[in-house]
């Protein structure tokens, strides 16, 4: 379900400390969409999502984004009209948002170091003996 408040939070947090023309010239769209969906309640497509959260700030990820866009149901974690993500594919998404995210030099190093212990003990403990 869409939630107006939530993306436009969601958004402002991923703009971080840059400016909105900054923001969305990193993301590669017009700063008057963002104005659109933020001022105006516009809804965003997946792809333009996709572009703000490729660029966001403080571990915003695509996901966060399109449940508040009302692209993903909460109940089934799945875009709608869509069939299940493939597991291989979630895990690609998921190792690159960390990669963003370890890279990101707003994200304090301690904070970074704990990421990546967290993100080692759980890929770890979810592969069997075979995986590895």
């Amino acid at each position: 379900m869409y939630n107006f408040e939530e993306l436009k939070n969601l958004i402002k947090l991923a703009q971080g400390n840059r400016t909105q023309n900054e923001y969305a010239m990193y993301a590669g769209i017009d700063s008057s969409t963002i104005t659109k969906i933020i001022k105006e309640g516009r809804i965003p497509e997946p792809k333009t999502l996709k572009k703000l959260a490729d660029r966001a700030n403080n571990g915003i990820t695509y996901e966060m984004l399109m449940k508040a866009a009302g692209h993903i149901n909460d109940d089934l974690n799945m875009h709608k009209n869509s069939k299940p993500e493939n597991p291989k594919n979630k895990q690609a998404t998921a190792l690159a948002e960390i990669e963003k995210m370890l890279t990101d030099s707003d994200i304090p190093q301690y904070i970074k170091d704990d990421l990546f212990r967290k993100f080692t003990e759980l890929y770890f403990s979810t592969k069997s003996k075979d995986d590895i």
